[in-house]
């Protein structure tokens, strides 16, 4: 009976699993690409501050699963994976806005995290920068990223193709023409 406990005690200090209802407000955002190029690409900062309405679990444990349920957009609600050693944690999640792979790194009570993500709300893949303020009942949140369309990657190769068949036959006629 000793061994069975402490496989279960093991166990429950290296797998975790959490679960948090939270709800974001005062959402301040400056984008700085004007339209209409901001369809192909976004570089954009700002700030948000996320309430928490309820946890459940401890995600914190070396390997742990998670799940974030928003009550001010329960279609922007996640899960994800993470593993984490020490103050730092990788992790992915999965999300509507936010599928991504991140690196964060905790220190008192800021995080700072660094993410490859893509938004399949604004159809965009780009990187991610945030520090995150932890804060008794809420935590606020300054970010900054570059984001691409993948659309963009497809109609640039089409206009470098278009370019460089125009180089080698020297005709302009067939460059307007594989744009047009």
């Amino acid at each position: 009976m000793l061994f069975l406990e402490g496989i279960i005690d093991i166990f429950g200090k290296t797998f975790g699993a959490g679960a948090t209802k939270e709800k974001q407000a005062d959402h301040y955002e400056i984008r700085y690409v004007p339209f209409p190029l901001d369809i192909f690409i976004q570089v954009k900062g700002g700030h948000y501050d996320t309430f928490i309405e309820a946890n459940h679990g401890d995600s914190s444990k070396p390997f742990s699963v998670y799940a974030v349920g928003r009550s001010d957009a329960y279609y922007l609600s996640s899960a994800g994976l993470k593993i984490n050693v020490f103050n730092a944690t990788l992790g992915i999640n999965l999300g509507l806005d936010d599928i991504s792979i991140g690196f964060s790194v905790r220190n008192g009570n800021v995080t700072d995290t660094l993410k490859l993500k893509i938004n399949l709300m604004e159809l965009m893949i780009g990187l991610e920068g945030s520090t995150t303020y932890h804060m008794k009942g809420y935590d606020g949140t300054a970010y900054a990223s570059f984001e691409i369309s993948p659309t963009s990657l497809y109609g640039g190769g089409l206009l470098a193709k278009g370019a460089a068949s125009a180089l080698k036959t020297k005709n302009i006629l067939e460059y307007v023409k594989v744009l047009g």
